[in-house]
């Protein structure tokens, strides 16, 4: 006998319930995991992928949900929201097209990610998503684009018909890199936003009170930093793009393979990412040793230092002519004036989110910076979907200069809204909550966003999200920041 939809909807929140996630719990072995999902070195195009037809559901298969609600959220005092409704005849990014159209035929759900409206049989109900993110504090300069871009994609898809024909509506929440803060915002849009999802969190030093704010809740969270262990270990984090400890990997590979193979790694004490990425530069199958480089030295830091000249010094006396930062963008620009009054050049490679420095800093111009790129390089713009991203900008946010954290931001946007069409028609008129968008997230099935990201599968009431294997590598060189290899991912 077919379950009843509200049977179906109880037994998803009862599975997730089962998952408990522990902010202060024992760490998960990282190298192992990744041994067990690594496979061969293999290098793909990053080709547009034209989107498959929408998975139907029966009229009445969506019931409503007693996890959210239906109504429209109020976002509290100080936070930042997208507005959810599209100003009258707006104009799409091609030909001139209108924000919602209305037709007696089908409808189509994905035409916003190619440039064009969505085909709307009716309008349906608004949908509140939440974020949270470190906007102000130590590393607000690295990640603070991520929230400016998800403003700007909300903007992009209402004016483009919604996502999949729901208006939608974005309240993004600091956490100024405080773990009790991010437990609190967290709570707050779950519990009295009423937020159907979480999408393009930046909580990198505050992660932990991010994982206890979402717990038990069933509200998933869709891309964001992915530089700490919980993307690809919570239940509840959906990681968009390469895993970063691929992308360290990527980077060391890069480096090695153009003769930089003496290695300095220099991490922050203040993150556990930093911890993640010594830990597996230094051992098992994604570290630098099995990517062509000899460690030479690892030395550990602040990011609250004013200088480095002595781990400069420390680095140039073990030889090294390649080191991992571990750092973000403010303290890897005052770690190159350090070396550079040592006239040290090493070449560096880095977390791509911390590539957001000012390109022009006198400090940076004798050293080559290289970085894993878990998405679709931000400079490029050679694809319909890339195209649509720089349209956007150039619309909604004119002189703002993308980095890796606004592409980020955007595909795990995007991830959200192709979650939703996979839904199909029938959803149009349904208040949609965190099931609904767990059922469309467990739909995901090689799913690349038009080459956005490389491919991604999902599974349905999956225990965590795989380490994806691939990125592209961007290189920063003589002031300017460029994709290797025309931006195509490779994958390990």
């Amino acid at each position: 006998m077919r379950p009843r939809p509200h049977v179906r909807s109880r037994a998803v929140v009862a599975l997730l319930a089962l998952v408990t996630v522990s902010a202060c719990g024992s760490r998960v072995d990282l190298s192992a995991q990744r041994a067990a999902e690594l496979g061969p070195v293999v290098e793909t195009r990053t080709l547009e992928d034209p989107a498959g037809p929408a998975v139907d559901i029966a009229p009445g298969a969506i019931a409503a949900d007693p996890l959210s609600p239906a109504g429209p959220a109020t976002a509290a005092p100080g936070s930042s929201v997208a507005p959810t409704t599209a100003p009258a005849g707006s104009s799409g990014s091609r030909g001139g097209t209108s924000g919602v159209t209305t037709t007696t035929g089908s409808a189509k759900l994905d035409g916003a990610s190619r440039g064009e409206a969505n085909v709307c049989p009716q309008q349906g109900p608004p949908i509140t998503i939440g974020q949270v993110g470190s906007w102000s504090g130590l590393i607000g300069q690295s990640v603070s684009q991520g929230k400016t871009a998800l403003q700007v994609w909300a903007r992009y898809m209402n004016d483009h018909g919604g996502v999949a024909c729901h208006p939608v509506r974005v309240i993004s929440k600091d956490d100024q890199s405080d773990s009790s803060l991010a437990t609190s915002a967290v709570q707050s849009l779950i519990q009295d936003e009423k937020v159907s999802a979480l999408v393009g969190s930046f909580s990198i030093i505050s992660v932990a009170g991010y994982v206890q704010g979402i717990k038990n809740s069933g509200v998933p969270t869709i891309g964001g930093d992915g530089t700490t262990e919980p993307w690809t270990t919570n239940p509840l984090l959906f990681d968009v793009g390469g895993a970063i400890l691929e992308q360290y990997f990527l980077a060391a590979k890069a480096h090695a393979q153009r003769g930089f193979t003496k290695l300095a790694i220099i991490t922050c004490v203040e993150a556990t990412s930093c911890t993640d990425a010594a830990e597996s530069l230094s051992s098992g199958p994604l570290s630098a040793e099995a990517a062509g480089q000899q460690v030479v030295l690892k030395q550990t830091t602040s990011i609250t230092q004013a200088d480095y000249t002595s781990a400069c010094q420390s680095a140039k006396n073990a030889g090294a002519n390649s080191i991992f930062l571990g750092l973000d963008a403010a303290s890897i620009t005052r770690f190159a004036a350090s070396c550079d009054t040592l006239g040290y050049h090493p070449q560096l490679y880095t977390v791509s989110l911390a590539a957001s420095f000012d390109v022009a800093s006198p400090s940076l111009q004798d050293f080559e910076i290289q970085v894993g790129s878990p998405v679709f390089p931000y400079t490029e713009n050679r694809t319909a979907a890339q195209h649509v991203f720089h349209e956007a900008f150039a619309k909604y946010a004119p002189g703002v200069k993308v980095n890796s954290g606004a592409s980020q931001a955007w595909t795990a946007g995007m991830m959200f809204a192709r979650a939703l069409e996979k839904l199909g028609p029938a959803a149009i008129s349904q208040t949609i909550t965190p099931a609904h968008v767990l059922r469309g997230l467990g739909m995901i099935k090689a799913e690349t966003l038009g080459g956005l990201i490389p491919s991604t599968t999902y599974t349905f009431g999956q225990s965590h999200t795989p380490a994806g294997k691939c990125g592209a590598i961007l290189i920063f060189r003589k002031g300017a920041w460029s994709a290797i290899n025309g931006g195509r991912f490779t994958c390990v």
